[in-house]
């Protein structure tokens, strides 16, 4: 369950991830998945999925030792996304799951121009998952040991 503050309101908004991830894709060619692998999260719009799958490629080729997962929190995905993202696991035998968000709910919180929704997708990809970053380093090595 996840709740957000109205600002000026009393009550909570409150909705459970049943409500709000509509659909999980999973492209996972990892040969060996290992228990510890190092997962990073994104929250992102359509607008961003380019940039995303520039970092993901990013960290797979500067880190060629190190098991990740990747976790992708979107309200739009298509299929050619499809394709690129699940080409990209491949190329890399890595593994990368992207949500489907519904944000008919995210959009009914308090937004501003510079504070969108997009910034609750962030947000819910923290909540969802405890252990991520989304900062990229040259060489992880040392922040997985």
């Amino acid at each position: 369950m996840v709740y957000f503050s109205k600002i000026g309101k009393s009550q909570m908004s409150q909705f459970s991830d049943k409500e709000v991830i509509l659909s999980v894709f999973e492209y996972d060619f990892r040969e060996n998945a290992s228990a510890d692998c190092f997962n990073i999260g994104y929250g992102i719009d359509r607008n961003f999925l380019f940039g995303c799958g520039v970092s993901i490629a990013s960290v797979l080729l500067s880190n060629k030792k190190i098991d990740f997962t990747f976790h992708i929190f979107t309200d739009y995905f298509d299929e050619s996304d499809k394709a690129r993202f699940a080409d990209l696991a491949k190329q890399y035998q890595s593994c990368i799951k992207v949500y489907l968000i519904d944000c008919n709910k995210l959009k009914d919180l308090p937004s501003t121009k510079n504070w969108t929704y997009a910034w609750m997708l962030i947000l819910l990809a923290r909540v969802v998952y405890e252990n991520w970053s989304i900062i990229s380093f040259p060489q992880m090595r040392s922040l997985s040991l």
